[in-house]
């Protein structure tokens, strides 16, 4: 009874352990999970590929950015020598190499600052200088036309005097007022002498202050002409032979004649700039009076033949040459013997 009370009432303890040991209760504990279908599990294949493909194609210039924000900019030497607490004059004593004269030298870049002022005050200077000297000559310059106005000016009153003593002289019937009042006549003619007198002293000083005028401008001339000389020949250096020079000024007054000018005209010429464009046309013209005759020889120059162009022989000619070479090659060669001669028949 007790043991059909076992078997019937009390548990299978063998059966339930191995139940419980093939459900993997025995087993690491993990969460159970369930298969996804087919569909969902394509897709959550597919969507971490596209989703983190953007991410590192966006991180990449965001790190490139930082990068170049990163980079310190400077405005100046001096703003880099205090971001960076560098000492400015142990820093412009360092040497750089610089060229003069084709000479490569090492001096301290504080020397180097230097010639770079004393070089601009220097340029500034020379500027001032020139801007005065330029403001002088264009005071002085005004100063000798007024003074020439007021001198054509005095020279037209003289004229006028000297016109009215003649004809207040005309109006007087000088043999007769001499025969009825002598005393009068003498009065009269030593007014007019006195009259004439002072006129032609006046025109004298005048006749002086022109001479001075024209000294004045014939030496001025000659410093211009001086200074255009020396402009010209440095804008054209071939010039300073003689022999080059007047044949180009020969070329110039043929040209500058057949244009009509007169050589009073061109000798008025002291622009060097005037004379520039006369020899650059009169050297257009000439260049364009050589240009048919040029073309002329080219046409009638013999065709050269173009390396690798094929040309046409004469056949016996070729033949003979061929036999000749051959008969040179072997004379003792019975064939080439026989071809040989038979090419001088």
């Amino acid at each position: 009874m007790a043991d059909a009370t076992l078997q019937q009432g009390a548990p299978d303890t063998e059966g339930q352990f191995q139940g419980l040991w093939d459900a993997g209760a025995f087993e690491p504990e993990t969460q159970p999970t369930e298969e996804p279908p087919e569909q969902e599990r394509q897709e959550a294949q597919a969507e971490p590929e596209v989703a983190e493909q953007p991410e590192e194609q966006d991180a990449e210039p965001e790190e490139a950015a930082e990068t170049e924000d990163d980079e310190p900019s400077y405005a100046s030497l001096d703003e880099f020598l205090s971001q960076n607490e560098l000492n400015p004059e142990e820093f412009k004593s360092l040497n750089v190499s610089v060229k003069v004269d084709g000479e490569t030298r090492d001096v301290p870049l504080s020397d180097v600052i230097k010639s770079f002022q004393l070089e601009g005050h220097v340029n500034n200077k020379s500027i001032e200088l020139s801007n005065q000297r330029r403001a002088l000559e264009q005071e002085q310059e005004q100063f000798r036309t007024a003074a020439k106005q007021q001198i054509e000016r005095n020279e037209h009153l003289g004229n006028l005097a000297v016109e009215q003593l003649n004809y207040e002289f005309s109006q007087v019937n000088w043999n007769e007022l001499r025969q009825e009042d002598p005393g009068q006549y003498s009065a009269l003619m030593q007014d007019f002498q006195n009259r004439q007198n002072q006129i032609q002293q006046y025109m004298g000083e005048i006749a002086q202050q022109k001479q001075l005028q024209e000294q004045e401008g014939q030496q001025k001339l000659a410093e211009n002409l001086k200074q255009e000389r020396e402009q010209l020949l440095d804008a054209i250096p071939e010039w300073r032979d003689a022999s080059k020079f007047d044949e180009a000024r020969k070329s110039i007054s043929t040209y500058a004649q057949n244009l009509g000018f007169t050589d009073a005209e061109l000798g008025q010429i002291y622009d060097h700039r005037i004379l520039r464009v006369l020899n650059d046309a009169a050297r257009y013209q000439a260049l364009q009076a050589a240009k048919p005759s040029a073309t002329k020889r080219v046409k009638t120059a013999p065709k050269m033949v173009k390396p690798g162009t094929r040309t046409n022989r004469d056949p016996s000619s070729v033949a003979r040459q061929n036999a000749a070479e051959r008969f040179n090659r072997n004379p003792r060669d019975l064939d080439a013997q026989v071809a040989f001669f038979s090419t001088l028949e």
